[in-house]
């Protein structure tokens, strides 16, 4: 048994879920888990596809905003 968090293994289970799927890679998985809080494939068949697309391009684009004004400072 690993000596870790209850959140940290969950974090590291769902890194390891989704990229058991051959279309995701360890960058989409890393997006998933960190920027949607999902941390396993039977939670992502809960959401529609369309959706959480949406959700992860609005908080991708939110922090590209935020890297910008950081920038222009």
């Amino acid at each position: 048994m690993l000596d870790v968090t209850l959140e940290r293994a969950n974090v590291l289970k769902g890194l390891a879920d989704f990229q058991s799927v051959p279309s995701i890679g360890y960058k989409l998985a890393e997006k998933l888990v960190f920027e949607l809080s999902i941390f396993s494939l039977s939670k992502i068949k809960d959401h529609d596809g369309a959706k959480l697309f949406a959700e992860l391009e609005q908080k991708l684009d939110q922090g590209r905003l935020g890297m910008n004004f950081l920038v222009k400072i």
